[in-house]
């Protein structure tokens, strides 16, 4: 579980942008709508957190963000800054 929380570090903030509104249920379409890119995007940044988080689907994927929700949030506030 450590090690999971270590690459979830990993992520870019977009990477953890696109998980977030994943998370939330938002079909890729409507992500590159809210993150205002192309569909194409999207795909490629999912593509990237499957491959760093050692995951093959989305159940998988929103099960690690679940489980680390509250780590997800303290690194997006960092990312904000002061």
């Amino acid at each position: 579980m450590t090690e999971t929380l270590g690459t979830v570090r990993a992520l870019t903030t977009r990477e953890r942008d696109v998980l977030r509104l994943m998370v939330e249920g938002l079909a890729n379409k409507e992500i590159a709508q809210r993150l205002q890119v192309f569909e194409g995007t999207v795909k490629s940044h999912l593509h990237n957190i499957y491959r760093k988080l050692s995951v093959t689907n989305r159940t998988a994927l929103a099960a690690i963000a679940t489980r680390h929700a509250s780590a997800i949030r303290r690194l997006e506030m960092e990312d904000s800054g002061p």
